[in-house]
């Protein structure tokens, strides 16, 4: 082989396309084709003992074939369930992390009277084109996420211009 044959082989090798990673979730797809086939296995067992009482080895022989078909034929189906599954979880999982995230910033603002300044000013600006208080924190993504007092008196219109007047002069 010479130096010239070498070269082409790496330079041939080196211009495959890659292949793009399929969306996989092994162990689910393993635990759930497992768990399949032996259902498949056990209601198989309860209907050839029937039929094939004295023929052993036909019995086993039907047995494997059964494994075998449950085995390959369910595993795209297996799959397909597992990533379901898999977006499923993930879904939620984003979901509570999202809940705590909020309630972690609510807490915060609780604490914090900068931040509640914030809160109340975005509140304010909101709530003179929003008709509701929770209608006013769906652009923050609070939507319901705070609790309203309803023994608080309405402001008059005097105390609205003058907290407007007094949120210009936030720094």
């Amino acid at each position: 082989m010479s130096t010239q044959t070498a070269s082409t082989f790496s330079a041939t090798s080196s211009l495959r396309p890659a292949r793009s990673p399929r969306p996989q979730a092994p162990a689910l797809t393993a635990a759930l084709l497992a768990a399949v086939t032996a259902l498949a296995v056990v209601l198989a067992d309860r209907y050839i003992s029937v039929l094939t009482e004295n023929y052993l080895m036909a019995a086993w022989l039907i047995m494997w074939a059964v494994v075998f078909v449950a085995f390959v034929g369910l595993r795209p189906a297996a799959r397909r369930m597992a990533l379901r599954l898999q977006a499923l979880g993930n879904r939620y999982a984003a979901h509570l992390a999202d809940q705590r995230s909020q309630a972690r910033f609510m807490g915060m603002a609780q604490r914090d009277p900068r931040i509640m300044a914030e809160l109340n000013v975005a509140r304010s600006r909101a709530s003179e084109q929003c008709k509701t208080f929770e209608e006013a924190l769906t652009p923050l993504g609070m939507a319901g996420a705070v609790v309203t007092r309803t023994s608080v008196a309405k402001p008059s219109a005097g105390m609205r211009a003058r907290q407007r007047l007094s949120n210009l002069y936030y720094i």
